[in-house]
C-alpha cells in the first residue's frame, strides 16, 4: 500500500544508483496513516531540507549514490531528535 509509484526498479538492484526518496516519502505517508503525524512530517522535512540545501542533488538514476541520499535524510532526522 505504501510504495513508490515506480515500484522497486529491480534492474537497478544492488547498484547503488537509484534515489531512495520515493521509498522514504512513502514511509512518511505510512507514518501519517498509522497516526504518527509528527514522525511523518519530520521525514518529509528531512527530504525537503536535503533538496533545498542541495545535499541531495537529484532523483535521476546515477545523480547521487543511494546510500549518500539516505545518509542525508537520516542525518537531518537525527539532529532533530
Amino acid at each position: 500500500m505504501f510504495e513508490p509509484i515506480h515500484g522497486s526498479a529491480p534492474k537497478y538492484a544492488g547498484q547503488g544508483v537509484v534515489s531512495p526518496l520515493g521509498a522514504i516519502g512513502a514511509l512518511a505517508m505510512l507514518l501519517r496513516h498509522i497516526g504518527e503525524k509528527p514522525a511523518g512530517d519530520a521525514v518529509e522535512r528531512a527530504i525537503r531540507d536535503g533538496l533545498r540545501s542541495e545535499k541531495i542533488v537529484g532523483v535521476e538514476a546515477g545523480a547521487q549514490k543511494t546510500d549518500e541520499v539516505a545518509e542525508v535524510v537520516v542525518g537531518t532526522l537525527s539532529t532533530r531528535t
